[in-house]
């Protein structure tokens, strides 16, 4: 599958998932975005500081709170740094049925 069919089957499942609201996609977009600045790597940096940016997330408890939802309907593998300076890791999935992760 290429990055493009990835990309189309993850925002059509975004698109279906009725427990879905705008800050979890605009959070999962400004991931998305990340993970296509990465080169598409299986497991890439971001920085909540730019994803609060780029998703117009003022809240640091949203971000947090549509982190862990994210993470509980199966969209993304968050690892966080717990430093300061060191960006935290991110991977996509692309179909939970299979958890297999973008590659």
């Amino acid at each position: 599958m290429d990055k493009a069919e990835d990309l189309s089957f993850l925002f059509k499942r975004i698109e279906d998932d009725s427990r879905l609201r705008v800050t979890h996609i605009a959070l999962y977009t400004a991931i998305s975005m990340c993970w296509i600045r990465s080169q598409y790597k299986t497991e890439f940096r971001i920085s909540r500081k730019e994803l609060m940016l780029m998703a117009h997330i003022d809240s640091i408890a949203t971000y947090h709170k549509v982190m862990r939802e994210l993470i509980a309907y199966g969209y993304i593998v968050y690892a966080p740094s717990f430093h300061p300076l060191q960006a935290s890791t991110v991977s996509l999935i692309i179909n939970r049925k299979e958890d297999a992760v973008v590659s």
